[in-house]
């Protein structure tokens, strides 16, 4: 297993090799799901355990994110150095695409930064997965009551949040492929302003997996389609958090489209 992404900026490598079983079977997308899944596994099984700590979790991510590139996925991730030398929490916001980012974040932040993720409670119910997120402690949510969940976020949140623990939230609610502003909640800098810590905005792409008919999790591999994360800076809420609020919005959509124009002009080459 490789170091975790320690440097400002990352790019899958050139000529990475590929899983050999990825060769023979000419990318068919169940290799790709059995290496995910196996990483998962055994994520669940050290959670399960109690021997899930930071290393751990930083493997469970790298793993996760090995599986993505000896599939023939490639990741690119900018602005580590936002999150690098923080000696404070903050509160990270992101939009939400698929199940990938929510593994591949482990090797990412968790290097920097000790942090739970806010979910919905089903999650917790989900075989595998659900033991993992019960050993980081994620904040669950119902969502069918709002004003419940807002309570459970602005508290429970700001207990981690004064614990020196940062806290991920997807505002979105739901994994969806098309970014629409309006529908991107300020819940993350309602926190970052009640508990008086700083925002950072997380842009990212990983629809790299196609959603299943059957199965959700268990779609077809779109290699077409390269996946990115970027950090913005911290932000320091001021006043009512509307402007730094707008700032999130606009800083995920920009990067969004600029992401989607180069895969669009690097299939045109292809």
């Amino acid at each position: 297993m490789k170091p975790p992404y320690s440097a400002d900026s990352y790019d899958t490598p050139l000529h990475t090799p590929l899983y050999l079983l990825h060769k023979l079977f000419c990318g068919n997308r169940l290799i790709y799901h059995f290496y995910s899944f196996l990483s998962i596994g055994m994520a669940s099984i050290k959670a399960s355990l109690g021997i899930f700590g930071k290393k751990e979790q930083i493997i469970s991510g790298v793993s996760f994110s090995r599986a993505v590139e000896k599939s023939g996925g490639k990741i690119h991730i900018r602005g580590v150095e936002h999150i690098r030398n923080l000696n404070e929490p903050v509160v990270i916001v992101c939009n939400h695409m698929s199940i990938i980012e929510t593994i591949v974040i482990n090797g990412i932040i968790r290097e920097h930064l000790d942090f739970t993720f806010v979910i919905k409670d089903s999650l917790l119910k989900t075989p595998f997965f659900g033991k993992v997120m019960k050993a980081i402690k994620a904040i669950p949510l119902t969502r069918a009551d709002p004003k419940a969940d807002f309570k459970t976020i602005m508290t429970q949140g700001k207990k981690n949040l004064e614990k020196g623990r940062s806290i991920v939230i997807f505002p979105e609610g739901t994994r969806s492929e098309k970014f629409n502003p309006d529908k991107f909640g300020s819940i993350g800098t309602k926190l970052a302003k009640n508990a008086k810590v700083k925002l950072i905005p997380l842009a990212l792409k990983t629809n790299y997996v196609e959603q299943g008919k059957i199965f959700k999790n268990l779609g077809a591999l779109r290699q077409e389609n390269e996946l990115y994360f970027e950090f913005d800076r911290p932000l320091e809420i001021t006043g009512n958090g509307r402007t730094e609020q707008q700032h999130v919005v606009e800083f995920i959509d920009n990067r969004l489209k600029y992401w989607y124009k180069l895969d669009s002009e690097n299939n045109s080459i292809k």
